[in-house]
C-alpha cells in the first residue's frame, strides 16, 4: 500500500511532502527514499508514537521533522507542499491540509468509515480541487478535532 500510495502521488526528487499519521514511520522513511528526508513533515497525534517514530528513524539516518499535534490541522509552517497523505481515514480530507497544499499539489487519503475509498485531491489554481477515486481500502480512523 505505501508503495501504491507514493506512485499515486507521483512523487519526485525535492518535492516537499506533508504525511498526516506518522505512526513507526515507516511510509514516511519509503517517501524520504524518494523526496529526500528533509523534505518530508509528518504530524502525529499519540506522544508516545511520535517519539518512538522519531527515534527509530534517527537511528535509521534519517532527518525527518516529526510534530506532535492534530493531523487536522496539518503543519502550516512549512507549506506550501507539493503533495500530502493521510496514513489514517478521514471522512473527508480536512480542509486545512488542502489549503497548505501548492497549486497543482496532489492530496491522498482513504476516505469514509467502514468503507473507505483510496480518493486523490488535485488542487486547482482558484484553491478548488479536482476528484479521484481508487479501489477500497481499510486504515484506522484518523483521530483529533
Amino acid at each position: 500500500m505505501v508503495a501504491s500510495m507514493i506512485e499515486r502521488l507521483e512523487l519526485e526528487s525535492g518535492e516537499r511532502v506533508l504525511e498526516i499519521g506518522t505512526g513507526c514511520g515507516y511510509h514516511a522513511a519509503v517517501t524520504a527514499e524518494v523526496v529526500g528526508d528533509e523534505n518530508v513533515y509528518s504530524v502525529e497525534y499519540v506522544p508516545e508514537l511520535a517519539d518512538r517514530a522519531r527515534e527509530t528513524l534517527a537511528e535509521l539516518g534519517y532527518e525527518i521533522a516529526i510534530r506532535t499535534g492534530d493531523g487536522h490541522e496539518g503543519w502550516p509552517d512549512h507549506a506550501p507542499y507539493d503533495a500530502a497523505y493521510l496514513t489514517c481515514a478521514a471522512e473527508s480530507v480536512p480542509p486545512a491540509v488542502v489549503e497548505q497544499i501548492r497549486a497543482g499539489g496532489r492530496v491522498l487519503a482513504p476516505i469514509g468509515d467502514t468503507r473507505q475509498q483510496l480518493v486523490l485531491l488535485t488542487v486547482q489554481a482558484d484553491g478548488g480541487t479536482t476528484r479521484e477515486t481508487f479501489e477500497g481500502v481499510r486504515f484506522v480512523r484518523m483521530q483529533g478535532e
